[in-house]
């Protein structure tokens, strides 16, 4: 389910598994554990990017 944040694709910040399709994800909780390795993940306004390249840059990764 997902309803806060329609067209958003939701990836796990440690393992990278897409969050969407997990069983039960829903994008109005705050956080999610992913289901593939147990990280806690924020869902919020806050952690969407336009690209991977913005994401990767605010997040010291380049």
């Amino acid at each position: 389910m997902s309803g806060r944040f329609p067209n958003v694709d939701w990836w796990c910040d440690y393992c990278g598994a897409l969050l969407n399709y997990q069983n039960g994800f829903d994008d109005s909780n705050d956080t999610w554990a992913c289901t593939e390795c147990g990280t806690i993940n924020r869902i919020s306004a806050s952690e969407i990017y336009e690209s991977h390249k913005d994401y990767r840059k605010k997040n010291h990764l380049d």
